[in-house]
């Protein structure tokens, strides 16, 4: 399940795809997921993408937008929204602060 959500990050997947993609019911896939990662399939996915973001965030210069759809979400605000519940702070902020930090780091 782990290896199918990381191929297809950009998709905008969920649950019932990551079940379907190893034969099992989505409630099934939850329970066998849950107990041997301790962790639900929608917040690991969901960390997934936003350590890619991050990612892209700092080593790109793509817009916030372009970033969102890569990492599956369609709708660039979902994508903000969800990235400031697991950073406290936007994307673009993020962005900006890591880029002076970098800057710093360098001279």
């Amino acid at each position: 399940m782990i290896e199918y959500m990381k191929q297809h990050l950009s998709e905008p997947i969920g649950i019932p795809e990551v079940a379907e993609s190893i034969g099992i019911s989505s409630s099934l896939a939850s329970q066998v997921f849950k107990q041997e990662t301790g962790e639900t399939i929608y917040n690991y996915l969901t960390q997934l993408r936003m350590d890619l973001a991050t990612e892209l965030l700092l080593r790109t210069d793509s817009r916030i937008s372009h970033i969102a759809e890569m990492v599956g979400y369609q709708h660039e605000n979902s994508f903000i929204r969800i990235f400031r519940k697991y950073k406290d702070i936007t994307p673009g902020k993020y962005r900006d602060m890591m880029r002076i930090r970098m800057d710093s780091k360098v001279e």
